[in-house]
């Protein structure tokens, strides 16, 4: 049997899973035109937010069967500008900050302080408004008609994720365009600066979104702070970086893996490869990418199954992951299951908190079992044998994932994805 290697061959798929240029122009072209069809709504009812969505565009996702499509430019938050400067107050232990304005009064306030559960409800409304008016848009460029519809996922009856999805009519549910993102305030580093540990760059903008708790009431004047070190990738990189999101992509919906392969979910786990890899995410290799990708991604499905009502990092301290990302219940991916047509969901989903090392050790206590238990069966026929994984697999995994992110994952993975990460023992992630 000829000899394989494995990371060559990691670097052919990708480029092999390059989309077709005129199939993206056409993505492009009909997410500019259902953005902007939903911005010329919300001017004409006179929203809030009517001037606030010129980025909806970027967190486009195109689905196609088991093909993915996004923008080079692609984003998971949706950066929007407050309407006055604000004054800053940082929490270094929550890596956390509140926004306040005396004397002023606007939709996005609640008092003096800026309030993420007014933005997310008020945002909520006003979509739910402007899509129940559209109900379609019609493509000049490829004479496809959408069906849109809008959703959110949320915790404490706050809105945290939202969800725009147009379907194409004659698709038979198979092809639609989708917009996930989570509502964010967006700041220049030069004009706001943020303390020396956060180790920002003034050229650098930098986001913050809501803070949200479960085991505690979360407090809406609290946002979350990330810098986006994908901001400064070249052409070049972003590319590289999109491929790697489409040959996952793939890989999991070859094998029907339909209720974990969600664009949200591996932009989030795209979002924790880069905080874990820093600017070097930009030299590193195909293979390199995809394999640190792939172990985010594993880790944002394992939670995602958990019990929910789960808050904690995904990855903690070997992901060294600076600000929050996405940790969700069943509830997370329950809207996408059923032809993208869920209105509402049944359980709240927990969402971030601070990374940490202090999470590290509740963490792994807290969903191990939970994960074991969710994963052990049903999975471990839908990943039976996603690709032909060897055991190159095991030293680049084991070089990510420190015992910290062992401990909660191992056990599922072990028994769950036996075949897709070079059989249990590789997976173990031992070092």
């Amino acid at each position: 049997m000829e000899e394989c290697n494995f990371m060559e061959l990691m670097e052919e798929m990708a480029v092999q899973f390059t989309v077709n240029k005129e199939e993206h122009q056409l993505f492009v072209h009909d997410s500019r035109m259902i953005s902007l069809t939903i911005q010329r709504q919300l001017v004409l009812d006179g929203a809030v937010f009517k001037d606030q969505l010129a980025e909806l565009h970027k967190t486009a996702s195109f689905v196609d069967k088991i093909y993915l499509d996004m923008p080079l430019n692609f984003e998971i938050f949706l950066p929007i500008r407050l309407p006055k400067p604000v004054v800053p107050t940082y929490d270094e232990k929550k890596r956390s900050v509140q926004f306040t304005r005396a004397n002023y009064q606007h939709p996005f306030f609640f008092g003096n302080a800026v309030n993420f559960k007014c933005l997310n409800l008020l945002l909520q409304s006003e979509l739910q408004r402007a899509i129940s008016k559209l109900k379609t848009a019609t493509s000049t460029s490829t004479g496809r008609t959408y069906d849109i519809k809008y959703s959110v996922l949320s915790l404490n009856d706050v809105p945290f994720v939202h969800q725009v999805v147009a379907l194409d009519r004659d698709s038979n549910g198979k092809r639609f365009i989708r917009f996930d993102f989570i509502l964010a305030v967006e700041f220049n580093g030069a004009d706001m600066a943020l303390p020396p540990y956060f180790k920002a760059p003034l050229i650098n903008r930098w986001i913050a979104y809501g803070r949200m708790t479960v085991d505690e009431d979360p407090n809406p004047a609290e946002w979350a702070v990330l810098v986006p070190k994908w901001q400064d990738a070249s052409p070049g990189a972003a590319l590289i970086s999109l491929n790697c999101m489409v040959m996952l992509y793939r890989l999991m919906s070859a094998q029907q893996c339909y209720l974990f392969t969600l664009p949200g979910s591996i932009k989030l786990a795209f979002v924790m490869a880069t905080e874990e890899r820093g600017l070097d995410f930009q030299q590193i290799s195909i293979a390199d990418l995809t394999i640190t990708l792939a172990v985010c991604f594993f880790a944002v499905v394992a939670v995602a199954a958990a019990k929910p009502g789960i808050v904690a990092p995904l990855a903690a301290a070997p992901l060294a992951y600076t600000a929050p990302a996405v940790v969700g219940s069943a509830a997370y991916v329950a809207p996408y299951a059923s032809s993208y047509t869920a209105h509402s969901v049944a359980h709240s989903a927990a969402f971030p908190a601070a990374y940490t090392a202090a999470y590290t050790a509740p963490v792994a206590a807290a969903y191990t079992a939970p994960v074991a238990a969710a994963y052990t069966a049903p999975v471990a026929a839908a990943y039976a044998a996603p690709a032909a994984y060897t055991a190159a697999y095991t030293a680049p995994i084991a070089r990510y994932a420190a015992t910290p992110f062992a401990a909660p994952i191992a056990a599922p993975v072990a028994a769950a994805y036996t075949a897709p990460i070079a059989a249990a023992a590789p997976v173990l992630l031992k070092k």
